[in-house]
């Protein structure tokens, strides 16, 4: 009996024991399971954002590419904004630049996915310009940061909401392109689904702006020396034709004034005709000595003589008597007291004053309002200008004429290019590049904003006298 007993108790307490045995066991298998699952869920998870990272070196890779092309700034912009449009797979991409004159943002150039209808939104955009802190360039512009919009229909903040949503347009972001740590501009994209922010995409952006900004100061600097080496090589041959044309009239003048003394003491008939033809050829030949004056100008001989200029009353009297009488323009002035005071020839910058009345008179043939206006501005960190740092006298001359395509724009200054037809009339389109070269030998500056159909402005720098 006392045998039995003891039997059943060891097979309980094997049973006991069989069962701890197996539930430890389970509980190993419910955590090797649950590593298991953890450990290939990092793997997945490690998988991919390695992916993610080979998908960034290659847009990163492919931006370098595409910013070390020999291309124009514009056709790069737009390829740029391509190849980051389709990295996200989202359908529109913007870039934004500073209006130098205006101080607000426009827009430069659009690229869009070819199966989307974008004519409205596009046509919008091409319209709307964004001050600091207003829709999503502004606030990049403002915060100098990237910037993520789950849905653009429900931000407060975004004033193309009504096309977007006809669109069907949900997220976007944005970020800032900079230029020596200053913002220059923006780049902005769009998509139809609403995604939340992705930060480290919004960091990578970020640096890609700084590269950007890096490529466009660099096309600028090449560009600028591309054009003073045009002007400079133009300006040798131009100086040269011009003195020895100089010469030339000298003496067909000094024949003239004799001609002209022979008949007053011989008496000669008819006096009047005759006198009426020589005044005719002596005007001539005034407005050619001008001409030669000018071409001096644009060579290295004409180095600036300074000296101080009231400039309220420099500019009424120099814009004033370009307009012809006959034409109905009218000059607006808006010239505020405590302007700085500035040195510079007064004969050259009456020639770049004339030289942009004119254009602006050309440009308008059924008549407008030229407004001339100046302020005073300080260069410096947060000034996009490639100038000195310092105290500048900012003039401004607008029309509101036809306005200069966007394609003509960077070749404005050139030496001879000309919108106009040529023609013994029309000039050979030397007058932009002369008063870019006189602004520059000023050690100012000179720049253009237009628009078709709404006109065009001219801005000048010249540094002040204090």
């Amino acid at each position: 009996m006392v045998g039995i007993v003891r039997d059943i108790t060891d097979w309980k307490k094997m049973q006991d024991e069989m069962q701890m045995l197996n539930q430890g066991l389970e509980q190993r298998v419910i955590e090797r399971t649950a590593q298991l699952e953890m450990a290939n869920k990092q793997l997945k998870e490690e998988s991919i954002e390695h992916k993610k990272d080979e998908k960034r070196l290659t847009l990163k890779y492919s931006i370098t590419n595409i910013l070390s092309e020999s291309d124009g700034l514009k056709e790069t912009l737009t390829k740029t904004l391509k190849a980051i449009c389709e990295y996200n797979g989202w359908g529109i991409g913007e870039i934004w630049f500073i209006d130098k004159g205006t101080n607000i943002l426009t827009l430069n150039s659009m690229w869009y996915n070819p199966s989307w209808d974008v004519k409205e939104f596009e046509a919008v955009s091409r319209e709307i310009t964004f001050p600091k802190g207003i829709g999503l360039p502004g606030r990049v512009w403002e915060n100098g940061q990237p910037a993520w919009i789950t849905d653009v229909i429900v931000d407060r903040n975004f004033p193309r909401e009504s096309i977007a949503s006809k669109l069907g347009l949900h997220g976007a972001f944005g970020f800032p392109i900079k230029i020596s740590g200053n913002v220059a501009g923006v780049m902005s994209f769009f998509s139809r689904s609403i995604d939340p922010p992705d930060n480290d995409l919004l960091q990578m952006f970020d640096a890609i702006g700084t590269q950007i900004g890096e490529f466009i100061a660099r096309k600028q600097v090449e560009e600028e020396l591309q054009m003073m080496r045009n002007i400079e090589s133009i300006g040798t041959l131009a100086g040269g034709i011009a003195h020895d044309f100089n010469n030339i009239l000298t003496a067909i003048l000094g024949n003239i004034y004799l001609a002209k003394l022979y008949i007053s003491k011989k008496n000669i008939s008819p006096i009047d005709e005759i006198f009426k033809r020589l005044r005719d050829s002596e005007e001539s030949c005034m407005h050619a000595k001008e001409l030669t004056g000018m071409l001096i100008t644009f060579a290295k001989g004409g180095s600036p003589i300074k000296e101080p200029i009231e400039i309220s009353k420099f500019l009424k009297e120099t814009a004033t008597l370009v307009i012809p009488s006959n034409l109905h323009i009218t000059c607006e002035f808006d010239i505020p007291a405590h302007l700085y005071p500035v040195k510079a020839d007064k004969l050259q910058i009456k020639q770049v004053v004339k030289g942009l009345v004119a254009n602006a008179v050309e440009a308008m043939p059924n008549g407008g309002v030229i407004k001339v206006r100046t302020e005073n501005i300080t260069v410096g960190k947060n000034e996009n200008l490639p100038l000195k740092d310092g105290k500048y006298l900012k003039v401004s001359i607008e029309d509101s004429g036809v306005g200069i395509p966007e394609e003509n724009l960077s070749k404005i200054f050139d030496p001879y290019f000309s919108t106009k037809e040529r023609g013994s009339q029309k000039g050979m389109g030397l007058g932009l590049s002369i008063c870019y070269s006189i602004i520059n030998r000023h050690e100012g500056l000179i720049t253009v904003d237009s628009k078709v159909g709404v006109g065009t402005t001219f801005h000048f720098y010249l540094p002040a006298n204090l």
